[in-house]
């Protein structure tokens, strides 16, 4: 996570871990639509891309961060 852009980590954090809508997100954010949706697509490409890479595949779960 630490390695994406920090629009992307941030909208991939606030779907995927914290449960946000996409409208929710793009208010939060002040920003359109499309463009959390952009954002979370490229930033979890970049992901699967980086754990391909260290030879993780398919649906390997990932751990949430404790607080």
């Amino acid at each position: 996570m630490a390695a994406l852009p920090e629009e992307q980590r941030e909208v991939v954090i606030l779907k995927e871990y914290q449960g946000l809508t996409f409208p929710e997100i793009a208010e939060t954010l002040d920003v359109p639509l499309s463009t959390v949706k952009t954002r979370l697509y490229r930033g979890l490409r970049q992901l699967r891309v980086r754990l391909a890479g260290q030879g993780i595949h398919g649906g390997a779960a990932v751990p949430v961060p404790s607080a």
